[in-house]
């Protein structure tokens, strides 16, 4: 009986040695079979992403070379433009020189006439009554048209109308 259970313990063993192995062999083949799809998915997948690079790189040139046509055109109209905005800018510095030089002008003369105003002879006066009157009627003068410009300041300007007459 002892041998009999000792050939029935090496046979378990066997058989579990056995299983085991078999168990192995199909884990190994398993991941063989994987890593070969793997690799031809993986070489599929190489080749479709050279395609992709090759196709991207003649559409990079492609590009670059249209890129480079755009490049020159965008340049040679920027030249152009910054050319007009030169040519723009210099009519108006000569406009504004030109009108810097004739105000300069004018206030050195206006200056002048200032300057020199004393040499001049003044407006004789044969007597007193007459200065004084002239110097009324200028003050009227004044006055009348501060009055205007206030009234058509304050109410508008004044119309004349028919009823009036």
């Amino acid at each position: 009986m002892q041998s009999a259970l000792r050939c029935l313990e090496d046979y378990a063993l066997t058989c579990k040695q056995t299983m085991m192995t078999c168990f192995l062999h199909i884990q190994r083949d398993e991941l063989i079979s994987f890593f070969h799809k793997a690799y031809r998915i993986g070489r599929r997948d190489i080749i479709t992403e050279w395609h992709a690079d090759r196709f991207s790189l003649k559409l990079y040139h492609l590009q670059y070379v249209e890129t480079i046509a755009r490049n020159k055109y965008e340049e040679a109209r920027v030249r152009f433009i910054f050319g007009l905005l030169a040519v723009e800018e210099r009519t108006w510095r000569r406009v504004i020189l030109s009108n810097f030089q004739t105000s300069k002008d004018q206030m050195g003369k206006y200056i002048g006439k200032k300057l020199h105003a004393s040499n001049r002879p003044k407006k004789q006066y044969s007597d007193e009554r007459a200065l004084i009157i002239d110097e009324e009627r200028k003050r009227e003068k004044i006055m009348l048209a501060e009055e205007r410009a206030f009234r058509d300041f304050t109410f508008g300007p004044e119309v004349q109308s028919d009823d009036d007459d």
